[in-house]
């Protein structure tokens, strides 16, 4: 080879690494990269094997809101991204969150006996879609239909206590639907305040009025932020979607004039109006929270149920439900059908059925039994019931006088 040209001596490798493609010099003895195995592209000025990463790897990561990639990088860029405090990654961007975003429920169903389920479930009755997902479990649910139009005021007053919100960007920060409804309806009637009170006096099955409220704005911006996801949940659920043309009235006010309301053509899916001058949907919604939480209207949040809070009251013996309030479906006691009453977690017999009413004397139980048991007796003639026995009258009337129990003087 050398009597006929000189050796280009290209080769350096012993052998060719991977993922490269390499040409065996035979005058060197030796290797060199040409090329990359499937999968690769081949940098030839470079001398290197770039990985050809799949479609999911679009995104730099640097647009707004963006703070890098989430995952690893393939020829810079990532699948995914991580976001800037109050944003969360949509599947393509870095969308704003309020605490409605960040739970794992937002389009779920909920049912009538505040269960919540990802579909329609044979034997239970769809109440409403969740909208707004807290992080700890629990949030708020849609009504699956309108109530109808209403005016949010017949005045124009500024509402004591109740938060002005004078952007569309703070009021979709809002969700506080029950402690706002609360507020308005303190205010005035229904007369004066018709959107918030309709919303308080809607019921459905397993519902009743007072358990629903007027959504506050950040709800709305919740669905705007989610439509697809809610919306889908509305038709399983043969309710009504949200459209780029629903408006409906929030709780979250403006100033005197104005309140916040949906429109998912603006900002944060937003829109001001005048209280007075428009007749807007009214979609009410109301709190649930897992189970051992009880949902807080005051505050719209979930807070523990005590230890106390701890039968279900839907079965046992003689159980007839539950007594006084509930906290996240539980009681601290049952009521018990007569003559059975609550002693130690069940439905037992009081203590003054200790009764067996037989033996001499007896001539059966008075009054209702209980397992087997009575308060007193009956007593065959010639005996009195007495110290809590059947005796014969002349023990117990001795020289006619009434004779003390045992151990009485």
């Amino acid at each position: 080879y050398d009597n006929c040209k000189p050796c280009p001596n290209l080769g350096t490798l012993s052998s060719c690494p991977s993922p490269f493609k390499c040409t065996y010099e035979e005058c060197s003895n030796r290797y060199y990269k040409s090329g990359c195995q499937s999968g690769y592209d081949w940098n030839a000025s470079a001398q290197t094997c770039t990985p050809q990463c799949a479609s999911t790897y679009k995104y730099t990561c640097t647009g707004a809101n963006q703070t890098g990639g989430s995952g690893t990088a393939c020829g810079g860029k990532y699948t995914e991204c991580t976001c800037s405090s109050g944003y969360a990654w949509n599947g393509s961007s870095c969308a704003f969150q309020n605490a409605c975003m960040k739970g794992s429920q937002l389009g779920y169903i909920l049912n009538s006996d505040m269960t919540v389920t990802s579909s329609k479930q044979s034997g239970k009755t769809p109440i409403g879609v969740v909208v707004c997902s807290y992080s700890g479990g629990g949030g708020q649910a849609m009504a699956l239909k309108s109530l109808g139009n209403y005016v949010w005021s017949t005045e124009y007053v500024d509402i004591s206590g109740l938060t002005n919100y004078t952007s569309s960007s703070s009021a979709s920060q809002d969700v506080a639907s029950c402690e706002n409804s609360k507020k308005i309806m303190a205010a005035g009637n229904k007369s004066k305040y018709p959107a918030v009170w309709a919303a308080n006096e809607y019921k459905t099955e397993g519902t009743q009025a007072g358990d629903w409220c007027l959504p506050a704005a950040g709800i709305f911006t919740s669905i705007y932020n989610n439509q697809s996801t809610i919306n889908t949940g509305f038709s399983r659920a043969n309710g009504t979607q949200f459209t780029d043309s629903t408006d409906a009235w929030s709780s979250s006010e403006g100033n005197n004039y104005g309140a916040w309301s949906s429109y998912f053509n603006g900002s944060y899916g937003l829109d001001w109006l005048s209280k007075n001058h428009n007749y807007l949907e009214v979609r009410p919604v109301i709190g649930f929270c897992k189970a051992g939480y009880k949902y807080d209207k005051s505050t719209d949040t979930c807070k523990a149920c005590s230890s106390s809070y701890k039968y279900t009251c839907t079965s046992g013996s003689y159980v007839t439900g539950g007594s006084g309030t509930a906290c996240g479906g539980k009681y601290k006691a049952c009521t018990c059908s007569s003559p059975y009453t609550w002693r130690n977690g069940a439905c037992s017999c009081s203590s003054s059925y200790n009764e067996r009413c037989i033996g001499t004397g007896y001539a059966g139980g008075g009054g209702t039994s209980c397992n087997g048991l009575y308060s007193w007796c009956r007593c065959k003639s010639g005996y009195v019931w007495h110290c809590d026995e059947c005796q014969r009258k002349e023990d117990a009337f001795s020289g006619g006088a009434e004779q003390p129990c045992g151990g009485e003087l």
